[in-house]
């Protein structure tokens, strides 16, 4: 019995970063697969298994789940939510102990019970912010973090 399409992208995510199978990316993933990430740009499957085992070991007690999944035809569309302590380097920021939690969309296409593409967004400015390797925004008094420029007529 093959595996409904949303089932193999929730392994690829949770078994994966959560619990550290990084075999699964080659039982998982096409031979051709290509991944495009905000941070890591594009990866094959070897570059896959490498940036789950940066986040891992940056983050060893990474908790990645999948919030809700839509399935159409080959694509799965997942948004997720990722959370660990920062207890080691990521990327040359020296390890912050601290909390962060991110929230990410990924759209994978599945081809004969295979990922062959994945493309993700997640909020890698807010995963800076909360390690402290980038500022947070001030915000304003009204609770905004820019104010709007008036519209065109009210201008004049």
């Amino acid at each position: 019995m093959s595996q409904k399409p949303q089932d193999i992208t929730r392994a690829l995510l949770e078994d994966t970063y959560s619990k550290g199978k990084i075999e699964l990316v080659s039982q998982l993933c096409a031979d051709e697969f290509v991944a495009h990430d905000p941070l890591m740009g594009r990866m094959d499957r070897r570059g896959l298994e490498e940036q789950i085992k940066m986040y891992r070991r940056a983050f060893p007690d990474t908790k990645m789940e999948v919030v809700e999944q839509i399935c159409s035809g080959d694509r799965v569309i997942t948004k997720w939510r990722a959370s660990g302590t920062h207890q080691a380097e990521l990327m040359g920021i020296p390890p912050s102990n601290k909390r962060a939690m991110v929230e990410g969309i990924s759209i994978d296409r599945v081809v004969n019970g295979k990922v062959v593409e994945s493309y993700a967004q997640w909020d890698a400015m807010g995963l800076m912010r909360q390690i402290g390797a980038a500022p947070a925004l001030q915000m304003r008094p009204n609770g905004g973090s820019a104010k709007a420029p008036p519209p065109p007529q009210a201008r004049r």
